[in-house]
Protein backbone atom coordinates (compact mmCIF):
# COMPACT_ATOMS: atom_id res chain seq x y z
CA UNK A 1 0.00 0.00 0.00
CA UNK A 2 0.87 3.40 -1.07
CA UNK A 3 0.89 5.60 1.48
CA UNK A 4 0.82 9.80 1.48
CA UNK A 5 0.38 12.85 3.99
CA UNK A 6 -3.47 12.80 2.97
CA UNK A 7 -4.53 9.39 2.96
CA UNK A 8 -6.92 8.96 5.60
CA UNK A 9 -6.62 7.34 8.84
CA UNK A 10 -9.52 4.87 8.11
CA UNK A 11 -7.86 3.54 4.80
CA UNK A 12 -4.91 2.75 6.10
CA UNK A 13 -6.82 0.88 9.20
CA UNK A 14 -8.50 -0.85 6.05
CA UNK A 15 -6.40 -1.86 4.00
CA UNK A 16 -3.63 -2.30 6.44
CA UNK A 17 -4.99 -4.12 9.22
CA UNK A 18 -0.98 -4.42 11.22
CA UNK A 19 -1.64 -0.45 11.04
CA UNK A 20 -3.95 -0.71 13.89
CA UNK A 21 -1.67 -1.29 17.01
CA UNK A 22 0.62 1.32 15.51
CA UNK A 23 -3.01 3.25 16.01
CA UNK A 24 -3.87 2.08 19.21
CA UNK A 25 0.00 2.65 20.32
CA UNK A 26 -0.22 6.69 19.02
CA UNK A 27 -4.01 7.06 20.55
CA UNK A 28 -4.93 7.85 17.19
CA UNK A 29 -8.52 7.40 16.26
CA UNK A 30 -9.10 5.00 13.31
CA UNK A 31 -12.68 3.80 13.88
CA UNK A 32 -14.98 7.05 14.46
CA UNK A 33 -12.11 9.29 12.76
CA UNK A 34 -11.54 7.22 10.13
CA UNK A 35 -12.39 10.16 7.88
CA UNK A 36 -9.02 12.51 8.41
CA UNK A 37 -6.67 12.45 7.09
CA UNK A 38 -3.23 11.11 8.67
CA UNK A 39 -1.26 15.23 8.34
CA UNK A 40 -3.84 16.33 9.80
CA UNK A 41 -4.45 13.86 12.51
CA UNK A 42 -0.52 13.85 13.18
CA UNK A 43 -0.43 17.82 13.39
CA UNK A 44 -3.70 17.84 15.97
CA UNK A 45 -1.55 15.23 18.26
CA UNK A 46 2.28 16.89 17.69
CA UNK A 47 3.51 13.66 15.65
CA UNK A 48 5.84 14.08 13.44
CA UNK A 49 3.31 12.94 10.05
CA UNK A 50 6.33 11.76 8.22
CA UNK A 51 7.58 9.46 11.12
CA UNK A 52 4.10 8.10 11.58
CA UNK A 53 3.99 7.54 7.29
CA UNK A 54 7.58 6.06 7.69
CA UNK A 55 6.04 3.48 9.93
CA UNK A 56 3.32 2.37 8.28
CA UNK A 57 4.98 2.16 5.30
CA UNK A 58 7.21 -0.03 6.91
CA UNK A 59 4.43 -2.20 8.22
CA UNK A 60 3.12 -2.57 4.69
CA UNK A 61 6.55 -3.48 3.36
CA UNK A 62 6.66 -6.42 5.62
CA UNK A 63 3.20 -6.89 6.18
CA UNK A 64 2.32 -9.55 3.37
CA UNK A 65 2.79 -13.15 3.88
CA UNK A 66 3.38 -12.60 7.82
CA UNK A 67 -0.37 -14.01 8.13
CA UNK A 68 -0.61 -12.10 11.68
CA UNK A 69 -3.49 -9.96 10.98
CA UNK A 70 -7.09 -10.84 8.81
CA UNK A 71 -7.45 -8.37 5.81
CA UNK A 72 -11.18 -8.15 6.20
CA UNK A 73 -11.12 -5.75 3.14
CA UNK A 74 -10.62 -8.63 0.80
CA UNK A 75 -13.63 -11.10 2.95
CA UNK A 76 -17.37 -11.56 1.75
CA UNK A 77 -19.55 -8.96 3.78
CA UNK A 78 -21.31 -11.72 4.67
CA UNK A 79 -18.04 -13.33 6.52
CA UNK A 80 -17.25 -9.55 7.73
CA UNK A 81 -20.95 -9.23 8.98
CA UNK A 82 -20.76 -12.95 10.92
CA UNK A 83 -17.40 -11.93 12.17
CA UNK A 84 -18.36 -8.76 13.48
CA UNK A 85 -21.50 -10.52 15.29
CA UNK A 86 -19.61 -13.59 16.56
CA UNK A 87 -16.40 -12.08 17.75
CA UNK A 88 -17.86 -8.58 18.56
CA UNK A 89 -21.22 -8.16 19.29
CA UNK A 90 -20.82 -11.51 21.24
CA UNK A 91 -17.71 -9.81 23.04
CA UNK A 92 -20.02 -6.66 23.92
CA UNK A 93 -22.98 -9.06 25.32
CA UNK A 94 -20.78 -11.33 27.09
CA UNK A 95 -19.13 -7.95 28.96
CA UNK A 96 -21.95 -5.55 29.97
CA UNK A 97 -22.71 -7.73 33.01
CA UNK A 98 -19.50 -8.55 34.22
CA UNK A 99 -18.80 -4.81 34.00
CA UNK A 100 -21.79 -3.98 35.39
CA UNK A 101 -20.97 -6.25 38.37
CA UNK A 102 -17.58 -4.75 38.92
CA UNK A 103 -18.79 -1.11 38.55
CA UNK A 104 -22.01 -1.64 40.75
CA UNK A 105 -19.22 -2.97 43.50
CA UNK A 106 -17.08 -0.35 43.53
CA UNK A 107 -20.03 2.34 43.56
CA UNK A 108 -21.22 0.59 46.98
CA UNK A 109 -17.83 0.36 48.35
CA UNK A 110 -16.21 3.37 47.14
CA UNK A 111 -18.61 5.65 45.55
CA UNK A 112 -19.04 8.43 48.06
CA UNK A 113 -15.62 9.04 48.07
CA UNK A 114 -14.66 8.32 44.66
CA UNK A 115 -17.24 10.71 43.14
CA UNK A 116 -16.41 9.90 39.44
CA UNK A 117 -18.15 6.08 40.05
CA UNK A 118 -21.39 6.96 40.26
CA UNK A 119 -21.02 9.65 37.21
CA UNK A 120 -19.27 6.61 35.24
CA UNK A 121 -21.99 4.35 35.79
CA UNK A 122 -24.51 6.75 34.71
CA UNK A 123 -22.64 7.40 31.32
CA UNK A 124 -21.63 3.31 31.08
CA UNK A 125 -25.61 3.00 31.21
CA UNK A 126 -26.06 5.30 28.25
CA UNK A 127 -23.64 3.41 26.15
CA UNK A 128 -24.77 0.30 27.05
CA UNK A 129 -28.19 0.82 26.41
CA UNK A 130 -27.35 2.49 23.04
CA UNK A 131 -24.94 -0.22 22.01
CA UNK A 132 -27.99 -2.96 22.94
CA UNK A 133 -30.45 -1.31 20.52
CA UNK A 134 -27.52 -0.68 17.81
CA UNK A 135 -26.44 -4.35 17.51
CA UNK A 136 -30.13 -5.37 17.44
CA UNK A 137 -30.36 -3.25 14.36
CA UNK A 138 -27.80 -4.33 12.88
CA UNK A 139 -28.60 -8.14 13.06
CA UNK A 140 -31.92 -7.99 12.58
CA UNK A 141 -31.93 -5.40 9.49
CA UNK A 142 -28.64 -4.40 8.30
CA UNK A 143 -26.54 -7.14 8.19
CA UNK A 144 -29.18 -9.24 6.38
CA UNK A 145 -30.08 -6.76 3.45
CA UNK A 146 -26.18 -6.41 3.08
CA UNK A 147 -25.51 -10.04 2.76
CA UNK A 148 -28.79 -10.54 0.29
CA UNK A 149 -27.31 -7.65 -1.83
CA UNK A 150 -23.85 -9.02 -1.93
CA UNK A 151 -25.55 -12.81 -3.39
CA UNK A 152 -27.84 -11.17 -5.59
CA UNK A 153 -24.46 -9.02 -7.26
CA UNK A 154 -22.89 -12.46 -7.24
CA UNK A 155 -25.53 -14.21 -9.10
CA UNK A 156 -27.64 -16.03 -6.73
CA UNK A 157 -30.85 -14.97 -4.47
CA UNK A 158 -33.81 -12.67 -5.57
CA UNK A 159 -33.07 -8.35 -5.66
CA UNK A 160 -33.09 -7.04 -2.23
CA UNK A 161 -35.97 -4.90 -1.56
CA UNK A 162 -34.72 -1.70 1.12
CA UNK A 163 -37.67 -1.40 3.57
CA UNK A 164 -35.65 1.95 4.16
CA UNK A 165 -34.59 3.31 0.81
CA UNK A 166 -31.11 3.44 0.31
CA UNK A 167 -28.78 1.24 2.33
CA UNK A 168 -27.10 4.92 2.58
CA UNK A 169 -29.59 5.46 5.01
CA UNK A 170 -29.79 3.14 7.88
CA UNK A 171 -25.47 3.31 7.35
CA UNK A 172 -25.28 7.07 8.02
CA UNK A 173 -27.42 6.52 11.21
CA UNK A 174 -25.26 3.63 12.19
CA UNK A 175 -22.09 5.95 11.74
CA UNK A 176 -24.21 8.76 13.77
CA UNK A 177 -24.51 6.23 16.85
CA UNK A 178 -20.56 5.02 16.33
CA UNK A 179 -19.47 8.22 17.15
CA UNK A 180 -22.29 8.55 20.08
CA UNK A 181 -20.43 5.53 21.51
CA UNK A 182 -16.93 6.68 20.61
CA UNK A 183 -17.94 10.20 22.96
CA UNK A 184 -19.36 8.24 25.36
CA UNK A 185 -16.92 5.91 25.71
CA UNK A 186 -14.12 8.62 25.51
CA UNK A 187 -15.93 10.85 28.47
CA UNK A 188 -15.60 7.09 30.69
CA UNK A 189 -11.68 7.35 29.93
CA UNK A 190 -11.68 11.36 30.99
CA UNK A 191 -13.23 10.55 34.17
CA UNK A 192 -11.18 7.37 34.76
CA UNK A 193 -8.09 9.32 35.27
CA UNK A 194 -7.08 7.78 39.13
CA UNK A 195 -6.11 4.27 38.24
CA UNK A 196 -5.67 3.77 42.14
CA UNK A 197 -7.80 1.11 44.19
CA UNK A 198 -8.68 -2.15 45.67
CA UNK A 199 -8.53 -5.23 43.03
CA UNK A 200 -12.08 -5.08 42.13
CA UNK A 201 -11.22 -1.21 40.99
CA UNK A 202 -7.74 -2.67 39.06
CA UNK A 203 -9.85 -5.25 37.40
CA UNK A 204 -12.47 -2.56 36.28
CA UNK A 205 -10.40 -0.17 34.94
CA UNK A 206 -8.61 -3.52 32.60
CA UNK A 207 -11.89 -4.22 31.66
CA UNK A 208 -13.07 -1.05 30.57
CA UNK A 209 -9.95 -0.38 28.71
CA UNK A 210 -10.82 -3.74 26.56
CA UNK A 211 -13.80 -2.92 26.32
CA UNK A 212 -12.52 0.19 24.42
CA UNK A 213 -10.14 -1.18 22.19
CA UNK A 214 -12.55 -3.58 21.36
CA UNK A 215 -15.08 -1.10 20.28
CA UNK A 216 -12.70 0.83 18.22
CA UNK A 217 -12.09 -2.76 16.45
CA UNK A 218 -15.73 -3.42 16.10
CA UNK A 219 -16.49 0.49 14.82
CA UNK A 220 -13.20 0.26 12.28
CA UNK A 221 -14.73 -2.84 10.94
CA UNK A 222 -18.37 -1.40 10.29
CA UNK A 223 -17.03 2.30 9.39
CA UNK A 224 -14.13 1.93 6.99
CA UNK A 225 -14.82 -1.62 5.42
CA UNK A 226 -18.31 -3.01 5.77
CA UNK A 227 -20.52 -0.04 5.06
CA UNK A 228 -18.26 1.57 2.46
CA UNK A 229 -17.98 -1.12 0.38
CA UNK A 230 -22.37 -1.87 0.92
CA UNK A 231 -22.88 1.24 -0.58
CA UNK A 232 -20.87 0.33 -3.88
CA UNK A 233 -22.81 -2.83 -3.82
CA UNK A 234 -25.87 -0.79 -3.61
CA UNK A 235 -24.29 1.62 -6.70
CA UNK A 236 -23.81 -1.56 -8.69
CA UNK A 237 -27.19 -2.46 -8.34
CA UNK A 238 -28.72 -0.09 -9.42
CA UNK A 239 -26.81 -0.01 -12.35
CA UNK A 240 -27.60 -3.39 -13.28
Amino acid sequence: MNIERNTTVGEVAANLPGAVRLFERLQIDYCCGGRRPLEEVCREKNLGVDEVVAALQTISDVQPGNGSERDWSQARLAELAEHIVSRHHSYVRREIPRINALLGKICEVHGERRLEFPEVRNIWNELTAELEQHMFKEERILFPFVSQLESWIQGSGEEPSAPFGSVRYPIQAMINEHDSAGHLIGQIKELLTDQSGCNTCLEFFRSVDGFEKDLHQHIHLENNILFPRAVELEKQMQQA
